[in-house]
């Protein structure tokens, strides 16, 4: 149940942090997928859509309903609906 808690404040901090401020979480998106380019781990083609799907639309979608689905969860379970 607490795992549930959890995950929903994290999820929720996260959603803050890529929706307040996009340039900053931009940044660290591009440093990540420039450390995995250098080790030869991905492609360049591949690093250029990671960082489109980790700055983009769908991505914070993701961001918003994992932090939901926890907040559900949790209320169902320590209300046992």
């Amino acid at each position: 149940m607490y795992i549930c808690l959890f995950m929903t404040i994290l999820f929720s901090f996260f959603s803050f942090y890529v929706y307040v401020f996009p340039e900053k979480w931009e940044g660290i998106v591009r440093k990540e997928n420039q450390i995995w380019l250098k080790k030869d781990f991905l492609s360049e083609k591949t690093v250029k859509w990671f960082v489109q799907f980790e700055t983009g639309r769908t991505f914070k979608g993701l961001l918003v309903m994992c932090a939901l689905f926890s907040l559900i969860a949790f209320v169902t379970l320590k209300y046992r609906f």
